[in-house]
C-alpha cells in the first residue's frame, strides 16, 4: 500500500472511548444545525445512489445539551420533491416561490442552489423529534451474521427459546422529524441566488 492510502494522524486528537458515546434518548429537542454535506443511499436501499443532504444537529438545551444527531435528508421520492428538502431549503432562504424560479434553482442552477444550502443552512434552528434505533445485527466479512458468545464460557448465547443472540452494532439516535421556526419566504421581487 502507498503512505497516500493512510491518513496523516500526527494532528489529530484521540476520540473518547467507544462507550463514551451514549446515544441521545428519544423525545423532543430544540436544536440547531452545526454541520451538512452530501451524500448518497447505501447500495441497500430502495433507490440506491440518490442524492442527500447530511445534516448533524446540536441539541441546544438540556442534559443533552451540545450532543449531536444525523438527519439524512433525500431529494426527492416517488419522483417528487421530498418536502422535507423543501423545509430544509426554506430554513436557509433558498427556496423560490414561483414555478419560473423553481425551474431556474432547482433546475439549471442546482448545483449552485444547494452549494449555498450547505453553507446558509448551517445554525438553522429547529424543534427535532429523535428516535433511538436498535443497532444493526453484526456481520463478517462473507455477510454471515455474527452470534454473540459469553466471555467467561467461550459459548454461542442462546435466548430463552434457544434461538441464537446476534452480536449487535450499539443503538443510535436519527432525526426522525425537524419542524423549522416560522419559514423564511424569499425577498419580494423573486428568489436570487
Amino acid at each position: 500500500m502507498s503512505a497516500s492510502f493512510f491518513p496523516d494522524l500526527s494532528n489529530m486528537e484521540v476520540a473518547p472511548e467507544r462507550n463514551a458515546w451514549e446515544p441521545v434518548p428519544a423525545g423532543t429537542y430544540q436544536a440547531k444545525v452545526r454541520s451538512a454535506e452530501y451524500g448518497a443511499t447505501s447500495a441497500r436501499s430502495k433507490n440506491p445512489g440518490a442524492p442527500m443532504l447530511i445534516c448533524d444537529w446540536e441539541i441546544a438545551d438540556g442534559d443533552h445539551q451540545g450532543k449531536t444527531v444525523r438527519n439524512w435528508t433525500v431529494f426527492t421520492f416517488k419522483n417528487r420533491i421530498n418536502p422535507e428538502l423543501v423545509a430544509h431549503l426554506r430554513a436557509a432562504g433558498l427556496y423560490p416561490s414561483t414555478k419560473a424560479e423553481i425551474v431556474k434553482a432547482l433546475g439549471v442552477d442546482r448545483e449552485k442552489t444547494f452549494n449555498l444550502l450547505l453553507t446558509k443552512i448551517i445554525g438553522c434552528e429547529a424543534t427535532i423529534e429523535v428516535t433511538e434505533q436498535e443497532g444493526r445485527i453484526r456481520t463478517d466479512l462473507d455477510g454471515n451474521n455474527i452470534p454473540k458468545v459469553d466471555p467467561s464460557t467461550g459459548e454461542i448465547v442462546t435466548d430463552e427459546n434457544g434461538d441464537t443472540v446476534w452480536e449487535r452494532w450499539p443503538s443510535r439516535s436519527n432525526v426522525n422529524k425537524v419542524a423549522f421556526p416560522k419559514e423564511r419566504k424569499p425577498a419580494k421581487g423573486g428568489f436570487t441566488i
